[in-house]
């Protein structure tokens, strides 16, 4: 069995059991090697605009003996997808989140065939929470995890209807609702670093936008009281 990392491991723990699964920017192929193992899907397509990251893919899928299960295939997000194929799940991960979306911009029947988005943003989780509602998905779980000194954000999201307020795009629903614990540790660093950054800072709109965000922050920690 292929082991994953913290990181891979919340978001392969996000997908659903289905029959086919894409997974855009693979590097390596473990989220669909350990999904396959685990007898979550049934097969996949692992896609990767790099053809030396491919290969590197290629070589586990081998390894794990799963050529017949995982399909590899070199190209820009969904565009190696045709519109006519089933997809019960796309999986990106790993990548910018303005990135993220512009490639589920690209290839809107793809995305619309999939009963499920299992979205990890690296930068930009509000906007990515924005446009998946604005897509006609809803995020019915979300995950945070912290590992090697970075935090990571994972959406599980299906299709539906919802809107979140301001807090909720900027900080996650599902994460306040439930008082996650990397939550809150990234609300007390990011407090830390606003403070350090005030004393620094004397443009005016900085400064506002700042303490807008601290006294979001604080809101949310003091539910954790």
């Amino acid at each position: 069995m292929v082991k994953l990392s913290k990181r891979l491991m919340a978001i392969a723990q996000q997908v659903a059991p289905c029959a086919v699964l894409v997974d855009v920017g693979t590097d390596h192929g473990y989220i669909p090697i350990a999904l396959v193992q685990q007898g979550t899907i049934q097969t996949a397509i692992a896609c990767d605009v790099s053809k030396d990251s491919l290969d590197k893919a290629k070589a586990n899928i081998n390894r794990y003996n799963l050529p017949q299960a995982i399909e590899a295939r070199c190209g820009d997000g969904l565009r190696v997808i045709g519109d006519e194929e089933p997809v019960g799940c796309i999986v990106m991960a790993g990548m910018g989140g303005m990135l993220m979306i512009d490639l589920l911009k690209q290839s809107p029947i793809v995305v619309s065939n999939a009963a499920q988005l299992v979205l990890q943003p690296q930068l930009d989780v509000p906007d990515v929470r924005k446009f998946v509602h604005h897509i006609g998905y809803q995020i019915v779980d979300e995950e945070m995890v912290y590992e090697e000194s970075k935090y990571y954000t994972v959406l599980q999201c299906a299709k539906g209807r919802e809107q979140y307020t301001e807090r909720e795009y900027m900080l996650g629903k599902i994460l306040i609702d439930k008082k996650c614990a990397v939550l809150q540790r990234f609300l007390i660093h990011e407090r830390a670093r606003i403070q350090t950054l005030l004393a620094q800072i004397d443009n005016d709109s900085r400064r506002h936008e700042l303490m807008h965000a601290d006294a979001v922050y604080k809101e949310v920690l003091d539910g954790y009281e």
